[in-house]
Order: C-alpha cells, then sequence, then structure tokens
C-alpha cells in the first residue's frame, strides 16, 4: 500500500479485498485461489503431461517438417532448459513427494468475481 510505484487501481483493488463488501464476497479468498492455480509448483507438471507434449509435438514437427520430433525429447528439453531447477528437482526428485502438487486447501464454493462492483 506504501509502495508508490503500484498503480493506484491495484491499491484499490487489494483495500477492497479488504472491505465488508469484499468480506460478504469472499474477495480474498478468490484471490488465493486464482494465485494457487498459476504457482510455477502445480504449472509444471501440467506441461509435462502426455496431451501437452502431444501437442507440442505437433506444433514443432509442423514448423520443422521433416525431422522425426519425439514427445520424450520434448519432456527432457523442457526439463533441463525451460522449467527452472528448484521445480526440475522436484518433479525429478522422488523423496520430494507430491507436496508442491498437493492442494492444501480445498474449495468450497464457485470462485466469485475478483473485481468491485461498479456504483452507480
Amino acid at each position: 500500500m506504501l509502495d508508490s510505484a503500484q498503480p493506484e487501481a491495484e491499491k484499490v483493488a487489494n483495500l477492497y479485498l479488504l472491505s465488508k463488501e469484499g468480506v460478504k464476497r469472499d474477495a480474498l479468498d478468490a484471490r488465493w485461489v486464482h494465485a494457487e492455480c498459476y504457482r510455477p509448483e502445480r504449472l509444471a507438471p501440467l506441461l509435462l503431461s502426455d496431451d501437452v507434449l502431444t501437442t507440442l509435438r505437433r506444433l514443432v514437427k509442423r514448423d520443422n517438417p521433416g525431422r522425426p520430433v519425439d514427445v520424450d525429447d520434448l519432456r527432457e528439453a523442457l526439463l533441463r532448459g525451460v522449467i527452472r531447477g528448484d521445480l526440475y528437482n522436484a518433479i525429478t526428485d522422488p523423496r520430494a513427494g507430491r507436496q508442491g502438487s498437493a492442494r492444501s486447501k480445498p474449495v468450497k464454493k464457485p470462485v466469485p468475481e475478483l473485481e468491485p462492483p461498479v456504483k452507480t
């Protein structure tokens, strides 16, 4: 809130989370759920899923006709060059378990709008 570089609209949106109306609409929980969905620990395993790798293989093959493209090679390329080292260790180390991918807070209800309603 005291950051002068933060845009005014962002400050207002953050204050809305703590307002009476924001509390009624469970806006803070909705923001948390939204942020939780985009955590790198959740996205990295999705990037390495068979469906994504198959689609990526198709796109790479289309851009490089006549060259063989293997899903396992794509997986290795993502693990070695695209996914951060700490995520690589969490994904490939069996002792790390599934801590990053386990849902830590259950979602009980649908996510409401994050934007404060405009009063006219």
